[in-house]
């Protein structure tokens, strides 16, 4: 049997997250962002749209100024400063937040929560991070078929 061989051949991907807010969002209402298991938690203060909601989660995880912080409390107040928040960096899109790996191959454990009486959120992981440091992808390391011979021969078959 071949030895398998870390070749780290593949392109680094970046993890990419989005949360779509739906529904009424009233006082008291809130989303709780779990990273790595850390929370981050977003609280309504007053009826807001679901826009409202998205651009001041965004600006909250993103440890940007709120332009309606008389709408929203947020904890940790220092969220962009924790390490593992600092990987990702999150953007808006009407109602929708998208959460992007600033870096390829890194990956992050994200989940989302809502306590929102007529409010909701769908929390969609759309791109895995992966890279050259992830032995599990192919494209990573020989199989037990592609042998140090076999990928040889391969190789040399490749450049006639």
């Amino acid at each position: 049997m071949a030895t398998r061989r870390w070749l780290g051949a593949a392109a680094d991907v970046k993890q990419v997250d989005t949360l779509s807010v739906t529904g009424t969002w009233g006082a008291n209402d809130t989303i709780v962002l779990t990273v790595n298991n850390v929370t981050f938690t977003l609280t309504a203060l007053a009826s807001v749209t679901t826009a409202q909601v998205a651009t001041a989660l965004k600006q909250a995880f993103n440890g940007e100024s709120l332009t309606d912080s008389t709408s929203f409390s947020y904890s940790p107040a220092y969220a962009s400063t924790i390490g593992l928040f600092a990987e990702l960096v999150a953007s808006v899109s009407t109602s929708t937040v998208t959460f992007t790996g600033r870096n390829g191959g890194v990956a992050t454990t994200m989940t989302a929560a809502e306590t929102a009486g007529s409010g909701g959120i769908t929390f969609t992981n759309v791109t895995v991070a992966t890279g050259r440091n992830w032995f599990s992808r192919s494209e990573e390391h020989t199989s037990e078929l592609q042998s140090l011979a076999y990928l040889v021969c391969r190789l040399l078959l490749e450049k006639k």
